[in-house]
């Protein structure tokens, strides 16, 4: 049915998976039927509004990173209060982080992959080994730093 300018086509597939082309785009998407519950409803775009905002978010988390942590293994700067909360908050975005690429849909050729077994997979498989040595060496980090109280 046409919804304004987001027209789509779809069928229903015999293996319980909906395949949509987006008109707007000409991408075939693969989903979850909406039926499905809130499985369904879980998914978020890999184009989507949030998730660039969140990877936005990630290039500054990033590039604080790359400042703070040279600057404070090269000069000994103790830890005050502020910076420990600073690296809690961090290790905490990263943590999120994981568990929403769990739930990003992402694209394969001309096809957009929003069903939870691809992407669970497909992030096993790629980078959820490098993500999560990351996270532990942060969690370590954070755990072993002490505080300057003021």
């Amino acid at each position: 049915l046409p919804v304004g300018p987001m027209r789509s086509r779809h069928r229903q597939l015999p293996t319980s998976q909906l395949e949509i082309v987006e008109e707007s785009t000409g991408l075939l998407v693969r989903a979850t039927p909406p039926d499905a519950g809130l499985r369904s409803k879980c998914v978020i775009r890999p184009g989507s509004y949030f998730r660039l905002m969140w990877d936005l978010f990630s290039i500054l988390i990033v590039s604080y990173e790359m400042v703070t942590i040279p600057v404070v293994i090269a000069f000994d700067v103790q830890t005050s209060v502020f910076l420990m909360k600073l690296n809690w908050f961090t290790a905490t975005f990263w943590s999120v982080d994981v568990c929403l690429n769990f739930f990003t849909g992402f694209h394969k050729s001309s096809t957009v992959e929003l069903r939870h077994l691809q992407i669970a997979r497909r992030y096993l498989k790629k980078w959820f080994t490098f993500d999560i040595l990351m996270l532990t060496t942060d969690w370590l980090s954070v755990m072993a730093t002490p505080t300057e109280e003021h």
